[in-house]
């Protein structure tokens, strides 16, 4: 697990790389998983925005490159349009998991 924060600027596209590392500095491997985000204005409060794994949901998995390697790597993106509906403050949970086939 772990705790990142994010500054989504509104109107204007986004984009986040991220790598998932193990304890030993090694990449984890994405294959066979899918991703949900969602970003809601507080813990329990309703959902402001959804990005999914699903094609063009906003999050590919391990189809960018981070210094010639996949493996890991994960790219958020929020369009411009959808960012506009983010003018406050917020929480996020991106979740990993296995997919369904």
């Amino acid at each position: 697990m772990a705790d990142l924060d994010f500054t989504i600027p509104t109107g204007v596209t986004w984009t986040r790389t991220l790598i998932w590392t193990l304890a030993d500095g090694s990449r984890r491997s994405l294959a066979g998983l899918a991703a949900k985000m969602e970003i809601r204005p507080r813990h329990g409060g309703p959902v402001l925005l959804t990005l999914t794994s699903e094609p063009n949901g906003g999050i590919a998995l391990e189809q960018a490159s981070v210094e010639g390697d996949p493996t890991g790597v994960i790219v958020l993106t929020i369009a411009g349009p959808a960012s506009a509906s983010l003018t406050m403050g917020g929480v996020y949970d991106l979740k990993l998991m296995i997919r369904a086939f």
